[in-house]
């Protein structure tokens, strides 16, 4: 497959092909299987005693994922990637909570390496198999949930968690398609380096005020398809 290169107005001719320098790709989710280990704490703000609380776990709907990926190779067959990638997910419900649909935004900088494009008279011949080191930043994370649903006493409870780093592996196939356009399928698992954590003041009407203090720590595996264009 054509290697993308880090200069794209550099361009010289190879063989008699195009050799471009420079690539920017776009990635689709095609499969999400996340969870989450958290931890709730119900304290009184005004006494500061603890009202309850505990550890749960949780799965995450992926319903949407969007990336946009630049790439700048270091060697014919190591490249660097960083780009920005888009979200969105339903945490599953849990006793005393009902969650809504949450977008989030984060940052991507990894390491990919590419080894020599497979021949074997398949279908996958001609595919050129990668592997990629991953690390991602995550500067916010704000999940919406219904707190108590279904009593007298559900309110709405904005979950606005802190920045917290992950980092995860991934690999894949990739096709060269001609025109300068790169096709690739993959897949990658990846792991919190710290927890997102949120406090929230919750007004219950008749009761004083309760602060709340989640701690969320999503890891799991993502799959997706990806198209990269080389200028």
């Amino acid at each position: 497959a054509r290697q993308c290169r880090v200069h794209p107005q550099a361009r010289q001719r190879e063989g008699g092909r195009l050799h471009v320098e420079g690539g920017y790709a776009i990635l689709v989710d095609v499969g999400e299987f996340m969870e989450a280990d958290s931890t709730l704490r119900l304290q009184n703000q005004d006494t500061g005693d603890a009202l309850g609380g505990g550890a749960f776990q949780s799965d995450i709907e992926g319903r949407m994922g969007l990336g946009l990926v630049v790439e700048a190779p270091i060697t014919e067959q190591v490249a660097l990637r960083t780009g920005v990638l888009a979200k969105r997910f339903l945490p599953r419900d849990i006793e005393g909570l009902a969650f809504r649909e949450a977008d989030q935004l984060e940052g991507l900088l990894a390491l990919r390496l590419r080894t020599r494009s497979m021949s074997n008279g398949t279908w996958f011949d001609g595919a050129r198999p990668w592997f990629e080191a991953r690390l991602g930043w995550v500067p916010e994370t704000r999940v919406e949930s219904v707190f108590a649903p279904g009593t007298p006493i559900a309110t709405t409870l904005d979950l606005e968690g802190d920045e917290y780093a992950k980092a995860g592996a991934s690999l894949g196939l990739e096709w060269d398609l001609g025109n300068r356009w790169l096709f690739e399928v993959g897949g990658g698992y990846e792991r919190p380096l710290g927890s997102a954590d949120a406090e929230t003041v919750l007004a219950l009407e008749g009761l004083p005020p309760v602060v709340t203090q989640t701690s969320i720590e999503p890891r799991g595996w993502t799959f997706w398809i990806g198209f990269t264009w080389c200028p």
